[in-house]
């Protein structure tokens, strides 16, 4: 009252006065100072309004309009009112984010005149143009761009903005950042497309079990692999399929998983087909668990085994018939599984190594247990059997060194090796104590070397009776002949002999110098007579 006075003329306050009642009112004073000519105050008429009401429904207004704004502040994403013709009303600061401008630079404006991409501007128009038109509120995705060229895709709610009348009068909207979130959506569909196209590649039977309702839901192998033709089951009706020796054991073994928060669980067990018969599986599954730990789900795989369970008690068996006739007969049986490193000897091979029967045993004894003087030829033998390029037959002869008597045996042993693509696995055969036999052919060879001797012996007699004997025969050819050229001789000795007698008659005495002669001839006879004897 007082400024209004010293200034002079149109005069308006609002203040709370008390009344008869004691309550306070609020007022408004609107009135007119009048002065004279020199200025000083000369009336002051006015009037008083009763506002009590209007300053309520002023602060009820206020108080909206602040928990409005808050709420529209704290909402995510992008929250915003327009009129008719597509001005913006209000905004909250996702908005400000988006458009890159303040509130008072944007309300009262368009998008085609706020958004630097006029383009996505007229769609964003044309769609709030639809929906008021049509008066139904929409769910919709839109592409947007922000100001530093980030691109983004809005989940928006739009609905018509409705008078108190329900008329139409513009639009409001809520827009969220989906981009993320749609980002993940395509990363889960093309995991969940290779997850179905793993499923039908599969001949396993995939199980998803959803723990809240017992629910399982199953894939086509179920049918395939077991006749089932049922797509969705409950957890008991998988249970009431498992044979009933199996069953107990089965269910403690996956709630044992599931109750102590295990997270993986398999096992073995009996499946019933869906004509009645069984088939060997195994089951392997996982737990999902929720950020406390709490089971929700759990996916697996059932493997059908009946196959393999009827070959291994086929080569069971025709292990058993193997182990019944190696036992029956001389022949030790040995297995090197090269995966585990294992070496499987019956008692009857350890007994060759000289190894009691319920010792364990590993490679290093069978190449400790090898005569040095053996042990490269062997182990040249056993490499070239488990040699994928070679393949050759593991056919080797080599001592042994007992490990607990000391005693030096002789073993034969052949195998082969098991290949799988390309990689040998396993080297299996079998081995037989030849100890007696080497013995044996030890003391053949010796005796056939002290028949050769003798032999040699009796070669070289014979060979030195032969010669004399060839020799004898020689003289006595040379006597044969001698004795007839003697007997030859003699008989011209003789002739000669009685020539000269008969001359030594008829001469007498008459003429002694040719008896001398003639006696001369005769006693050179008997001389020459002599050499033929």
């Amino acid at each position: 009252i007082a400024e209004a006075l010293a200034r002079g003329g149109r005069y308006a306050h609002q203040y709370r006065v008390r009344r008869t009642d004691g309550d306070y009112h609020w007022i408004e004073a609107n009135g007119h100072v009048d002065k004279n000519d020199e200025g000083v105050p000369v009336s002051f008429p006015g009037v008083l309004i009763d506002i009590d009401e209007r300053r309520r429904l002023e602060a009820e207004r206020d108080r909206a309009e602040a928990l409005l704004t808050n709420f529209v502040q704290a909402l995510p994403g992008v929250v915003y009112a327009k009129d008719l013709e597509g001005r913006l009303l209000i905004g909250n600061q996702g908005t400000t984010d988006l458009i890159g401008k303040l509130p008072s630079d944007y309300v009262g404006r368009t998008d085609v005149e706020l958004l630097d991409d006029k383009t996505q501007a007229a769609a964003v128009m044309a769609t709030d143009r639809r929906i008021m038109a049509g008066g139904v509120a929409e769910q919709i995705e839109e592409e947007v761009s922000f100001p530093d060229g980030r691109q983004a895709i809005w989940l928006s709610t739009k609905a018509p903005l409705r008078d108190a009348e329900g008329k139409v009068t513009g639009l409001v909207g809520t827009s969220l950042d989906i981009t993320d979130r749609k980002a993940i959506e395509r990363s889960h569909r093309e995991i969940e497309e290779r997850y179905r196209l793993a499923i039908r590649a599969t001949s396993d039977v995939i199980w998803d079990w959803r723990m809240v309702d017992g629910h399982v839901i199953w894939n086509e192998a179920l049918a395939t692999r077991f006749g089932h033709d049922q797509a969705e089951t409950s957890a008991q009706w998988w249970l009431d399929h498992i044979h009933p020796d199996d069953r107990a054991r089965i269910d403690a073994s996956i709630h044992a998983v599931i109750d102590h928060g295990g997270e993986a669980w398999f096992d073995e067990y009996r499946f019933c087909r869906a004509d009645g018969s069984y088939a060997f599986v195994l089951d392997r599954g996982a737990v999902l668990r929720d950020g406390a730990g709490a089971p929700v789900r759990m996916i697996g795989a059932m493997f059908d085994l009946t196959d393999r369970k009827k070959a291994e008690s086929a080569l069971y068996e025709s292990e058993e018939r193997l182990r019944l006739a190696t036992e029956a007969s001389d022949i030790g049986f040995w297995d090197v599984d090269l995966v585990e490193n294992l070496l499987i000897w019956p008692p009857r091979t350890k007994a060759m190594f000289g190894i009691s029967s319920d010792v364990a045993v590993s490679l290093n004894d069978f190449y400790a247990g090898l005569h040095p003087d053996d042990l490269e030829k062997t182990s040249l033998a056993f490499a070239a059997a488990a040699d994928p390029e070679q393949r050759a037959l593991y056919d080797v002869e080599y001592r042994t060194i007992g490990k607990e008597d000391g005693v030096i045996r002789w073993v034969a042993a052949k195998g082969r090796g098991v290949f799988d693509d390309g990689t040998c696995i396993r080297v299996v055969g079998v081995a037989i104590d030849v100890t007696a036999r080497k013995a044996a052919e030890k003391e053949l060879r010796e005796l056939n070397e002290r028949l050769e001797m003798r032999v040699a012996e009796e070669v070289a007699e014979r060979a030195k009776a032969e010669d004399a004997l060839r020799q004898s025969q020689k003289m006595e050819a040379v006597g044969q002949l001698t004795g007839g050229i003697a007997h030859d001789f003699n008989n011209m000795l003789a002739v000669v002999v009685g020539s000269l007698d008969l001359l030594s008659r008829r001469l007498g005495d008459s003429d002694p110098r040719a008896v001398r002669y003639v006696e001369a001839a005769a006693g050179g006879a008997p001389r020459a007579a002599q050499l033929t004897q």
